[in-house]
């Protein structure tokens, strides 16, 4: 048998082998979509409560956090300093919550108002990435949010000549 049957037949047969098999349904469970939900949900009350360590303890050891106008924020240590900084939260909403994924990643998304003490109120949206550990337990792993108001420019200096 020459080579090129000979290939063309390992081919055929592993081909076969794979077509007769199917993947394994990887679709997120009803229970993995309520887990999640209740993770941002409750991210939003240990916020709004000022209760970093809670806070943190719902992500992985390398989770990032890229807010907007800011350097990514990497870690829990960093993630609760960099919370701990921000001014008390006077009202928060984290409206239209939806969970999607597979397997072991999933991801939340939401809108978000939020107005903080001493600063006028913002609206805008948010990305939470979230990966299954061994055990089965979810951790957050990526978190990145941004406004939709417009970028407040100062006014322009007049130039002296």
């Amino acid at each position: 048998m020459n080579r090129f049957l000979r290939y063309s037949a390992i081919a055929l047969a592993l081909f076969s082998i794979v077509g007769c098999c199917s993947l394994p349904d990887t679709a997120l469970t009803e229970e993995d979509k309520a887990t999640l939900t209740s993770m941002i949900d409750d991210g939003l009350e240990h916020m709004r409560a000022r209760d970093f360590a809670a806070w943190t303890a719902n992500f992985a050891e390398d989770a990032v956090l890229m807010p907007p106008n800011g350097p990514t924020v990497t870690g829990p240590a960093a993630l609760q300093a960099w919370a701990e900084a921000m001014p008390g939260w006077e009202d928060a909403t984290w409206p239209n919550v939806m969970i999607s994924g597979e397997g072991n990643m999933a991801y939340g998304s939401s809108d978000y108002t939020l107005k903080l003490e001493g600063m006028p109120e913002d609206r805008g949206k948010q990305l939470v990435v979230f990966r299954r550990k061994e055990g089965g337990e979810w951790k957050a792993v990526a978190v990145s949010f941004n406004s939709d108001l417009p970028i407040q420019i100062p006014a322009m200096m007049p130039v002296e000549e």
